[in-house]
């Protein structure tokens, strides 16, 4: 690891008198802050006004758009991955626990644990008490039997150790089970265009990890998982999207909305990185060579980072020499004038040189 620098100064992230910086692999373009904040931090942090909720204030979570996103993941699940059509679902960092309630719509048992406690007192209203904000391990252990299908949307990057996260549920997966996860790409377009710092996903202390393609397929076979689908999607705007094709040498494809994004996620440059896992033992084979995939991409990010890191020194170098260049050209205006001024004086007929004068007119001419 070292500090991520896209101009001379590190990149801070700072919460109640902490400090840490982001510093970035350059073997896998994984990027976190360093170091971590303490367990009790963080509680401070999600237990304050990060969810500040009561089963009323979350009624409205509890709709109809999240029935059809439980419904696309079931069918998705089932039909492509193979997982049990009467799966046991768990949802890592369930937050109010608005997809496991979808889940036991649907005639699921579903469970989920979130670090909020607010949001877990108030979630268990519409859950059953099927929610936990004890450590995800000791939740797992607590059901009576394996997990089928595990969630995790946008929960990996706030965790202080994402990798013991998925070690727990590759523990406590089922053999044909599967694990459906989902975190910002850090290697995304608007990263790449214009540093970290811009991204929306960009936040202290609660995104302490910023995954690549690579980094995440790397960790979740350090898990114990293998990898069956790695895609980007969720392009919520296109801007300065020629440059971007250009790049990537598709700009004679690029024509419309859609076009971009699928120049985008073929390169996965998208804005969400997409998983699906499996135990390692599952004979469910890769949809694609992901290896060769995520290498390609990581090769392109480092290569652009490291020209975007050229053209930022070489502009910071420009503006330094612009600023010593003014810096001389007005000594030399200053100096111009003081010899005007004893020219001046010099040849006025009631002004006469004393010898420490003539070396003082003498000192500036040398200067000019």
């Amino acid at each position: 690891m070292k500090p991520y620098q896209t101009g001379e100064e590190p990149i801070f992230g700072e919460y109640a008198g902490f400090s840490a910086t982001l510093n970035i692999n350059p073997e896998n373009g994984h990027t976190q802050f360093m170091p971590i904040p303490s367990r009790e931090l963080l509680d401070q942090f999600y237990n304050g006004d990060y969810i500040p909720r009561d089963a009323n204030a979350i009624r409205h979570e509890f709709n109809d758009e999240v029935m059809q996103t439980a419904r696309q993941l079931a069918a998705k699940a089932c039909e492509t991955y193979n997982v049990p059509k009467n799966f046991r679902a768990h949802d890592i960092g369930c937050g109010s626990g608005r997809l496991v309630w979808a889940f036991q719509q649907l005639g699921h048992e579903a469970s989920g644990n979130e670090a909020s406690r607010d949001a877990v007192d108030a979630g268990n209203e519409y859950c059953g008490g099927t929610l936990s904000a004890a450590p995800l391990e000791e939740t797992l252990a607590a059901l009576p039997a394996k997990v089928d299908f595990f969630t995790s949307f946008h929960v990996l990057e706030h965790l202080p150790d994402p990798l013991a996260a998925l070690r727990a549920a590759a523990r406590f997966l089922s053999p044909s089970g599967a694990l459906c996860l989902e975190v910002p790409n850090g290697q995304c377009f608007q990263t790449l265009l214009r540093g970290p710092t811009v991204d929306p996903s960009f936040g202290f202390p609660a995104h302490l990890h910023y995954f690549s393609p690579k980094s995440i397929l790397e960790m979740v076979e350090a898990a114990g998982l293998k990898v069956a689908s790695l895609t980007t999607h969720r392009i919520p705007h296109i801007e300065n999207g020629y440059a971007i094709a250009e790049w990537l040498g598709k700009a004679e494809d690029i024509v419309a909305p859609e076009a971009w994004q699928a120049a985008l996620n073929a390169n996965l440059l998208g804005y969400a990185l997409h998983v699906v896992a499996v135990d390692r033992e599952n004979p469910l084979a890769p949809a694609n060579d992901y290896h060769a995939i995520c290498d390609k991409a990581q090769r392109f990010f480092a290569a652009f980072r490291g020209e975007r890191q050229r053209a930022e020194a070489e502009r910071q170098m420009a503006a330094k020499i612009a600023e010593l260049t003014e810096q001389l050209a007005a000594e030399r205006r200053a100096a111009d004038a003081a010899r005007r001024d004893a020219e001046a004086l010099r040849g006025s007929t009631s002004f006469r040189l004393t010898a420490p004068m003539r070396a003082v007119v003498n000192a500036v001419r040398r200067r000019g």
